[in-house]
């Protein structure tokens, strides 16, 4: 099983004279799409949330670029 994706991104860079660059389509298989959550927990807890140590992809600041990480201290654990 297989999904067909458009990389949004991909018309970053522009086409010719300016003009917007179509999107890049991509055919993965479906073990490497991850739907994404639409919305924050109002509280977190260990229902709902990576232990320490747990590896992610995080987002970098002011990107749509994902890097992988390590969870260093969960939102239930953090100072408000």
């Amino acid at each position: 099983q297989k999904y067909v994706v458009l990389d949004v991104d991909a018309g970053d860079e522009g086409g010719l004279m300016g003009a917007p660059a179509a999107s890049k389509q991509h055919t993965v298989p479906a073990k490497y799409v991850i739907a994404l959550p639409t919305s924050e927990p109002t509280a977190y807890s260990h229902y709902n949330e990576f232990k320490a140590g747990s590896s992610v992809l995080a987002l970098y600041p002011d990107t749509t670029c994902f890097y992988k990480a390590y969870v260093a201290t969960p939102p239930s654990q953090s100072n408000p």
